[in-house]
Formats: structure tokens, C-alpha cells, sequence
């Protein structure tokens, strides 16, 4: 967790993967990165049964609309979490539901924190070709041309359909590193 937590409710801890839902950044009129990263979730009793596994352990959350979130979203949701943990896996499913009568529209993020110990030594792959938003530049949007995304300094870029796909993090040399694939 980041030195710069504020670790009182309502606001989340810096640090962890952060839930952006039903907004994210500031594309909308709710709070920045929405409010399921501020509020408290629930273990869902009615979870969706799993297949057997070997050395795996999962929990299941729930985040269901309160008065308070249609005041601010009037949509009606459920917003579930399975997380489960592994041997050098960690995998998180969300799902969200519709408990309105009518249909809507939302943004979700998984909003990871990493800690690096060299920026310079950091690559990201799999985006080429995808469309950005670049916010250090005015929100202009550009296409991804690199097949390995390198770091110098400060970058803040959102994607757009950037779902389904195999995305690499890959820190350190080709013979020592991490990937993380989502």
C-alpha cells in the first residue's frame, strides 16, 4: 500500500486493484473512478458455483446499489467480485446486473497498482493497434504504433477497447521478468 493512504472511509486505500465502477476517471459526472472503490462490499452468499480446484481459494464478493448510489447513479446493480488465488495466479471476474427496469450504460476498471523498483526497465504489450486517449496531452487520441510500450516518464493513456486481449506487463530483462496477462 502507497506511504500516501488515507486509511479512513469514505475514501478508498491507495494502493491494491481499485473497482471503478459505474464510472472511470472523471468521463461522467459521479466522482472520480465512480464510488464502488468507496464502499463497502459484501460476501455473496449466492454465488454461482465452482468447478473444482486444486490449490485455489476464492472469495466472492458483492456490492449491491444503495438509496445513497441512486441518488447519485439512479440505476439499479448488482456488481459481483470472484477472486480467486492460486500458486503465482491471481484471477478477478467481475459481473454486473441489471436490477433496474430499464437498461444503462457504465464504465468498469481495474485499476492496479506496481510497484517497480527501475520505470526504465517496464514494458507493456499486446496494445498495438488500439486506439488512446492521451491525458497529459489534452485528451488527444492516438493509435498505438509500438508492439512493446517502454516508459521514460510520467504516461497517462486510456484505452479504448481494450477487452478480450492478451496484455503483457514485463518488468526487468528478458531472462528475469514478471508478466502479469490480462
Amino acid at each position: 500500500m502507497s506511504s500516501k493512504s488515507f486509511w479512513k472511509p469514505p475514501k478508498a486505500i491507495r494502493g491494491g486493484i481499485p473497482v471503478c465502477f459505474p464510472q472511470f476517471g472523471n468521463l461522467g459526472l459521479l466522482e472520480q473512478h465512480g464510488f464502488a472503490r468507496n464502499r463497502f462490499w459484501s460476501l455473496d452468499e449466492d454465488a454461482s458455483p465452482l468447478p473444482p480446484a486444486n490449490n485455489q481459494s476464492t472469495v466472492d464478493l458483492i456490492l449491491k446499489s444503495t438509496e445513497e448510489d441512486i441518488k447519485a447513479w439512479p440505476r439499479g446493480f448488482e456488481l459481483r467480485l470472484r477472486i480467486s488465488i492460486s500458486p503465482g495466479k491471481l484471477t478477478l471476474i467481475p459481473r454486473v446486473r441489471n436490477v433496474d427496469n430499464k437498461a444503462f450504460s457504465f464504465m468498469f476498471a481495474l485499476r492496479n497498482y506496481l510497484s517497480v523498483s527501475d520505470i526504465s526497465e517496464v514494458r507493456v504489450e499486446g496494445l498495438e493497434t488500439l486506439d488512446y486517449f492521451d491525458y497529459l496531452m489534452n485528451k488527444e487520441r492516438f493509435t498505438e504504433q509500438a508492439d512493446a510500450i517502454t516508459f521514460d516518464g510520467e504516461v497517462l493513456h486510456i484505452y479504448s477497447c481494450a477487452f478480450n486481449l492478451n496484455i503483457s506487463l514485463l518488468a526487468g530483462n528478458r531472462s528475469n521478468s514478471s508478466s502479469l496477462c490480462f
